[in-house]
């Protein structure tokens, strides 16, 4: 079984392919390059649930087709809504911030059954 795991760095994209399955890095800008925490080992940085969203969505529209589909996910009830819209604002081009920011009101929708609540 082939196991791709996406990476986001500051660096240009390109894809690894190694005995334990094939890591594709994106670039994302610096501006954009944070929400963050380390892992238990210390040594690998893993996105909040919140910038998981977000990333997922800032990449959706691009050429690969690894993040064209949601996968099927479960919103965690304490998921914080605003901290997500708030991480668009580093997002420079007006178009993608736009794009990403309408994908989360949709999906927050979604998850709350249609009706809109504060956080």
């Amino acid at each position: 079984m082939s196991y791709r795991s996406p990476v986001l760095d500051v660096t240009r994209t390109r894809r690894y392919k190694t005995p334990l399955g094939t890591f594709s890095i994106h670039h994302v800008g610096p501006d954009f390059f944070f929400g963050y925490e380390l892992d238990e080992t210390g040594c690998v940085k893993i996105a909040s649930p919140e910038k998981a969203l977000a990333d997922m969505l800032y990449f959706s529209p691009t050429k690969t087709r690894l993040f064209v589909k949601l996968p099927e996910i479960e919103i965690p009830r304490r998921f914080n809504w605003s901290k997500t819209l708030m991480m668009t604002q580093h997002i420079k081009s007006p178009a993608r911030r736009r794009f990403v920011r309408e994908g989360l009101i949709s999906i927050r929708k979604a998850a709350r059954g249609g009706r809109s609540q504060g956080r």
